[in-house]
C-alpha cells in the first residue's frame, strides 16, 4: 500500500489523504528542479502506523531477503532500528539479517551530520561504486536536525536527490530526525516537516523516525506533550507506561536501545520491515477474514489458528485478539495442549499426585499442570520446579506435544532429540522455527497442533 501524507504548516498530527493533488504551499521554501524519477510508484511514508508486522507473509519476507542489499549509515540514534531488528530476529528467525540466508545490511558508523554537511554523500558514492549489489541506501540523523536550518535541510534533500539521479537503480531512504523534547512548535518539528512534505510531494521513500517516537502502539499522541527521544513527555514516559500495561508483549522485549526505551527500538525494527515490504510491493493490507481480528489471511499460520479456535482449543485474549506472533510461556502452552487432548471434567477434577513447589493450587493454570504432571507429560526441571511463567522453547514444546499425543519415541543421549525427530517425521515443524532453543510463538504452536491433529504432511517442515 502506497501512502501519501501531508503535514500542514500548523504542525497538526499526521493526516492521510486519498488524493494525489499536492497544494503548492506544501513545498514551502523548497524549490527544486530536475527531480529524479521515483524508484517506486508513489511516496512510501513509514511512520507509527506501520509497526504491525502481523500481515507480512513469509513469502514476502523471504523475497525481501533475496532481492535487497542495504547500505546503512548511522551512529547511536540510528542504531535503534537495527537493535529492534535484532530482537525481532531473535524472536522469529524469519526476520533474519546478516546471516547466511538473511537480509544483507552493510552498516557504517557515520551519520548525516549537521547543517550543510554532505560528507556522507561521498561515502555513499564510494560504497555504490565499489559494491554493485547494493540497491538500497539509508542514512540517519543523530541530533543533526534539531539545530538545522531550512537551507541546511534543502542541502540534504538536494544531495539525496542528486544521488538518485546519479544512481537510478538504487533506492534512497530519507529520514527525519529524532525527537528532542521541543514539541510541535520547536525547530526540530519544523525541519522534519520540510523533509516530510518534500518526500510526499516527490514520490520519495521516507522512514519517519520522529513520528514513530510520537505515538505509543495504541495511537496515543505525545509530541504535543514534549516527547523526546527517550520517550519522556510532560507527565511520564509513554514507553514505560505502555509496557507496564502490557506485560509480556513482544514489543517490550528487552533490547539495548541507544538513548531510548526497548519499545521504541522494537517498533522501529518492525517498521523497517514494513518499509521493505512496501518497496518490494508485497505488503498486504486486507482485512482479517478469520476467527480473530489480528490474524490476516497472509499470516503463515492463518489456517492453523482458525482451526484451533474452531475446535475450541483456544479462545484468544479478552480483547478478542489472538496475538499470533507473541511468544508463549510454559503455563499457557501446557493449558492449550491439555485442552486439546482431555475432557473438561477430567481437567477440573485433577488432583496432584506430586505437586510442583512453584505451582500454587489456586493458580489459574494449576489444573492443567496437574493433568500434565499426573499423565507423565511434564516432569519439571532438575530443581523440581515447573517455571510456569518462563517462555517455552521448541525443545521443551516438542517434548510436551509428543507426550500429550502419546507418540512412540526412540532414544538419544540428547534429551530432546527423540521428540524433535517425531515432529520432523510427521512434517509438523513450521519453517519459521530455526533452532531447538528458539522460543515459539502462539502461531507456531497452533500450526503444530493443526498439522498433528489433522495429519497434514504436505506442508514445508523444518529439519532441526
Amino acid at each position: 500500500m502506497i501512502k501519501l501524507y501531508l503535514r500542514f504548516i500548523y504542525n497538526l498530527p499526521m493526516m492521510k489523504i486519498k488524493t494525489m493533488f499536492i497544494p503548492l504551499f506544501v513545498l514551502g521554501v523548497l524549490c527544486f528542479s530536475n527531480i529524479s524519477a521515483a524508484a517506486v510508484s508513489g511516496p512510501v511514508i513509514i511512520d507509527h502506523n506501520d509497526t504491525d508486522i502481523s500481515q507480512l507473509s513469509s513469502s514476502c519476507v523471504e523475497t525481501i531477503k533475496s532481492n535487497y542489499n542495504l547500505f546503512y549509515g548511522h551512529t547511536s540514534h540510528g542504531s535503534q532500528i537495527v537493535s529492534g531488528m535484532k530482537t525481532l530476529m531473535d524472536q522469529n528467525s524469519l526476520y533474519s539479517y546478516n546471516t547466511a540466508n538473511g537480509l544483507v545490511i552493510n552498516e557504517t558508523s557515520d551519520d548525516l551530520g549537521g547543517t550543510g554537511d554532505t560528507s556522507w554523500a561521498e561515502v555513499t558514492r564510494t560504497e555504490l561504486d565499489s559494491d554493485p549489489d547494493t540497491n538500497i541506501v539509508t542514512w540517519s540523523w543523530c541530533g543533526g536536525v534539531s539545530g538545522n536550518t531550512a537551507e541546511g535541510i534543502n542541502t540534504y534533500l538536494n544531495t539525496m536527490n542528486q544521488l538518485e539521479l546519479d544512481y537510478p537503480n538504487v533506492i534512497f531512504v530519507y529520514m527525519t530526525g529524532h525527537l528532542d523534547g521541543s514539541g510541535e512548535d520547536g525547530n526540530l518539528n519544523q525541519m522534519n516537516n520540510l523533509i516530510r512534505n518534500y518526500a510526499a510531494a516527490n514520490n520519495k521513500v521516507l522512514f519517519d523516525f520522529a513520528d514513530i517516537e510520537s505515538f505509543d502502539p495504541d495511537g496515543s499522541y505525545f509530541l504535543n506533550l514534549g516527547a523526546d527521544d527517550n520517550n519522556d513527555y510532560d507527565g511520564g514516559n509513554w514507553a514505560a507506561e505502555w509496557c507496564s500495561a502490557h506485560p509480556g508483549d513482544p514489543l517490550c522485549a528487552s533490547v539495548s536501545c541507544a538513548h531510548s526505551q526497548s519499545l521504541n527500538c522494537n517498533l522501529k525494527g518492525r517498521a523497517f520491515w514494513n518499509m521493505m515490504a512496501e518497496i518490494e510491493g508485497c505488503r498486504e493490507t486486507g482485512e482479517a477474514t478469520g476467527a480473530f481480528p489480528d490474524v490476516y489471511s497472509s499470516h503463515p499460520n492463518f489456517d492453523a489458528i482458525n482451526y484451533v479456535e474452531a475446535e475450541g482449543i483456544v479462545e484468544g485474549y479478552e480483547d478478542g485478539t489472538y496475538k499470533p506472533d507473541n511468544t508463549i510461556n510454559r503455563a499457557e502452552f501446557t493449558k492449550i495442549l491439555i485442552e486439546s487432548k482431555y475432557e473438561d471434567t477430567q481437567i477440573d477434577n485433577c488432583a496432584f499426585n506430586e505437586q510442583f513447589p512453584d505451582v500454587a493450587l489456586t493458580a489459574w493454570y494449576a489444573k492443567y499442570v496437574c493433568m500434565a504432571r499426573n499423565e507423565g507429560i511434564v516432569d519439571g526441571y532438575a530443581d523440581g520446579t515447573f517455571k510456569p511463567g518462563s517462555l517455552i522453547n521448541f525443545a521443551e514444546a516438542s517434548k510436551i506435544i509428543v507426550n500429550t499425543y502419546e507418540y512412540p519415541t526412540g532414544t538419544s543421549e540428547i534429551w530432546y532429540r527423540p521428540f524433535v525427530e517425531v515432529l520432523q517425521d510427521k512434517k509438523a515443524i513450521p519453517t519459521s522455527i530455526a533452532s531447538v532453543n528458539e522460543d515459539i510463538t502462539r502461531g507456531e504452536m497452533a500450526e503444530m497442533i493443526y498439522r498433528l491433529m489433522e495429519n497434514i504432511t504436505n506442508k514445508a517442515s523444518a529439519n532441526l
